[in-house]
C-alpha cells in the first residue's frame, strides 16, 4: 500500500482492490468457515484513507452512501486494534471508490490500511508480519492486503505466501448495482464437487510468464457458478460482456465484480471504451493494472 505523510500526525493511504485469479474450496472447517486456497492480486482501483492521531477514541467519516461510519465498519475495528497496541485514538476520513458487494475486498483493504497507517504514525516499520495475526481476526482477506501485490493465500485466506517479481498485468473490470452477499454465495457451493488445488501452480506460472492468453486460460473460481446461479442478472451481464468482447469473463471472489484479461494498457483501454458504450446503465467498465507489493 502507498502511505504518504500528510502533515503532522497524519498519513494518507491508498487502499487497493483485489482480483481473485484462482479460488478453490477444499472443504468445511470445524469453525464453520471454508478451507480454501486462492491467488489474489491487487489492482490500481483504490479507496483513500486519511488517518490522524488524536488523543483518544475513534472518529470515522465517510460520505459514500450505505457505508457505515461506526463499529460495523472494518476500518473502525482496525482502529480498535491499533488503540489496543498503541493507546490514544485515530480519526479516519474514508473516500470510497471500491464498490461494496463486488468481491473486490474494499472493506478488508481499508482495515489493513488503518493498521499500516497506525504503524507509520507510531514510527514503526509498517512490516506486514507485525499485524498479520491480529488482522486475521478482522476478516479473511485483511492479512493479504497488508502485503499487497500477488500472493497465494490458504486457510480462510489468512495464511499469505507472496509471489514476487510478477510483471504488470492488465485487466478490465465491470462493476454494477448487483450486490452479492458472500454468505449466500458460499451457501450455494456444490459440496458434491471434488476439490483440488492441483491447478494452483498454473496461475503463478502464467503471471510470471509473458502470454496474457495463458493467464486467461488458467483462471478458476469455485465461487463463480454459485454467484451466477444465485444472481441470474449477473449471469446475463457476464454472458453479454463475453459476447461484446469475444473473450472469457470471470467473477472475482463471491461477485459481483466481473473481469477480463487484456494484453496491455492499450487493449485494456479499448475494451473499457467498447464495454462502456454497451453497458449504459447496467454497469461501469474500468481499465486496471496490477500493483506490486506493499
Amino acid at each position: 500500500m502507498r502511505i504518504d505523510d500528510d502533515g503532522a500526525g497524519c498519513v494518507r493511504v491508498a487502499a487497493p482492490a483485489k482480483l481473485n485469479l484462482f479460488l478453490e474450496i477444499l472443504g468445511k472447517r470445524d469453525d464453520g468457515f471454508h478451507e480454501l486456497v486462492t491467488v489474489m492480486t491487487t489492482v490500481d482501483l483504490s479507496d483513500t484513507l486519511r488517518v490522524t492521531r488524536i488523543e483518544s477514541g475513534i472518529r470515522l467519516a465517510c460520505e459514500a452512501p450505505g457505508v457505515p461510519a461506526d463499529a460495523t465498519n472494518l476500518a473502525w475495528r482496525a482502529a480498535e486494534l491499533a488503540i489496543e497496541r498503541y493507546g490514544g485514538g485515530y480519526a479516519i476520513e474514508l473516500e470510497k471508490r471500491i464498490p461494496s458487494g463486488a468481491g473486490l475486498g474494499g472493506g478488508s483493504s481499508d482495515a489493513a490500511a488503518v493498521l499500516l497507517a497506525a504503524d507509520r504514525l507510531e514510527g514503526g516499520a509498517c512490516d506486514p508480519d507485525t499485524w498479520s495475526a491480529a488482522a486475521a481476526s478482522l476478516g479473511s482477506d485483511v492479512p493479504f492486503f497488508l502485503y499487497g501485490g500477488t500472493a497465494i493465500c490458504r486457510g480462510r485466506g489468512e495464511r499469505v505466501e507472496p509471489v514476487h517479481d510478477v510483471p504488470e498485468r492488465h485487466f478490465v473490470l465491470v462493476t454494477s448495482d448487483i450486490h452479492c452477499a458472500t454468505g449466500s454465495v458460499y451457501a450455494a457451493v456444490d459440496t458434491a464437487l471434488t476439490p483440488s488445488d492441483t491447478h494452483l501452480s498454473i496461475v503463478p506460472e502464467a503471471l510470471l510468464g509473458g502470454d496474457h492468453r495463458h493467464l486467461a486460460g488458467a483462471i478458476l473460481n469455485r465461487l463463480e457458478e454459485p454467484a451466477l446461479r444465485t444472481h441470474p442478472a449477473l449471469r446475463r451481464l457476464r454472458d453479454d460482456i463475453g459476447e461484446w468482447s469475444d473473450r472469457p469473463v470471470y467473477v472475482t471472489g463471491s461477485g459481483s465484480g466481473l473481469f477480463l484479461v487484456a494484453a496491455d494498457a492499450e487493449e485494456a483501454n479499448q475494451l473499457r471504451s467498447t464495454l462502456d458504450s454497451r453497458l449504459r446503465s447496467r454497469g461501469r467498465a474500468h481499465a486496471l493494472v496490477s500493483t506490486r507489493e506493499a
